[in-house]
């Protein structure tokens, strides 16, 4: 009897061990976001996702970048009036090239 209780005892504390293991990651804090305090998420995600990491893109916005700079090429001039330049000098675009 005494050797059932200890065999609970010891099953009880390796799962609680095994619960409260934390999983050793591979990054503390990925690459890519090391400098998102410096030139914020936008800027920093989207850009660095399109020229590098084009898997890590493609979750973020489940299209690939080819598409994605079709897409950004195919917006209307009329929105081009409110788009700040910043916004599309991040991805290669000179926004004075398109008449209004």
């Amino acid at each position: 009897m005494e050797e059932v209780f200890m065999y609970l005892f010891l099953l009880l504390i390796s799962s609680a061990f095994l619960l409260t293991k934390k999983r050793l990651r591979r990054y503390g804090v990925r690459p890519i976001n090391r400098a998102r305090k410096q030139k914020g998420m936008f800027a920093n995600l989207c850009t660095t996702m399109l020229k590098e990491d084009h898997e890590m893109f493609f979750k973020y916005t489940r299209m690939n970048p080819n598409m994605f700079l079709h897409l950004l090429g195919l917006l209307p001039c009329i929105w081009l009036l409110y788009a700040r330049d910043c916004i599309w000098a991040l991805f290669g675009f000179n926004n004075s090239q398109h008449d209004y």
